[in-house]
Parts: structure tokens; C-alpha cells; sequence
């Protein structure tokens, strides 16, 4: 049986937006992974490019918490998107 969702990678190839669109979907699923493990709005996904995932977080505290568990995210971040697109974690402090 042919299904819909298996058109939409070539569709996005072909309208050249596949980066744009996993860059959406790591900066989403990444939110909802911070959210869920420091249980606060404070830290945020802000840019993912060339597999850097860039966090800005409200203080150095937050920002120190997520390098000492950066492992870990990057591992939940992948593990659901499905990919091992995230290879570093960056912090900026803000």
C-alpha cells in the first residue's frame, strides 16, 4: 500500500527546505526536552547549524547544568527525532 508520508522527504528535497525544516524540528524537539529536564522556560533552542545545537539560557548556573548533562540531551534530542543530527550543545548566556 503506498502512503502520503512517504512523498514528503522528496518533497521537501525538491523545493530545497529539508534543512530549514529538520532545523525546526530539532529546535522544537530540543525545547520540549529542556522544558521537560530543568522544568522552567529558561533555556531555550536558538540556532542548528552544521550539527550545533546553540541554547540560550537565562544564567551561567542553567548554562553549567546543561554542559554537565549536554550528553544526555543530545542523546534524547536524537533518539526522537529518529537521527544522530546533534553531535555538540553549545550554551550562550543571556
Amino acid at each position: 500500500m503506498f502512503h502520503i508520508k512517504s512523498l514528503i522527504p522528496q518533497f521537501l528535497q525538491k523545493q530545497g527546505i529539508k534543512k530549514q525544516v529538520e532545523t525546526v524540528e530539532v529546535r522544537k524537539t530540543a525545547d520540549k526536552i529542556l522544558k521537560k529536564a530543568f522544568s522552567s522556560n529558561d533555556a531555550k533552542a536558538v540556532f542548528f547549524r552544521n550539527s550545533n545545537l546553540q541554547v540560550k539560557c537565562s544564567n551561567s548556573t542553567l548554562a553549567n547544568e546543561i554542559q554537565l548533562r549536554k550528553e544526555r540531551i543530545k542523546n534524547e534530542i536524537n533518539e526522537e527525532t529518529g537521527k544522530e543530527i546533534v553531535k555538540n550543545i553549545l550554551t550562550k548566556i543571556s
